[in-house]
């Protein structure tokens, strides 16, 4: 592993729902952010970064907007695998039609968290 994680430039953000559960693969921590609605992403072309602070309803969230950090992976992810964001959040190989916000830099488990290298204010588009 890394020693260096969740190193890049960090955002904050309102929290519009309730995203204080830090229970690691199912609470908001290290999921997908929607700055927009203030709730967790469901795609990646609305996300924004990666929630590595949490907060209650109302309250002020940061997250990861580009660099190295920590996901939920939704489905087991290998090295090197371009991710994009999924329903809930969480962080799956990038399919055709779909946005790449960043890179798997090891192999995860689906419900696992891993580490990738993210960029959610350039993100690329994965055509066919």
């Amino acid at each position: 592993m890394m020693a260096i994680e969740n190193y890049g430039f960090s955002f904050h953000g309102q929290a519009k729902e309730d995203l204080s559960d830090t229970t690691k693969g199912t609470g908001a921590i290290y999921k997908a952010f929607n700055v927009a609605s203030g709730t967790i992403a469901s795609n990646g072309l609305e996300s924004m970064g990666l929630i590595t602070q949490t907060a209650p309803l109302n309250g002020h969230i940061s997250y990861l907007n580009l660099g190295v950090g920590k996901y939920v992976a939704g489905g087991a992810t290998a090295t090197n695998d371009l991710l994009t964001v999924t329903a809930s959040g969480y962080c799956i190989t990038a399919t055709s039609g779909t946005n790449i916000v960043g890179k798997a830099l090891y192999d995860t488990t689906s419900g696992s968290v891993g580490t990738g290298f993210f960029n959610f204010a350039n993100y690329d588009y994965k055509g066919e």
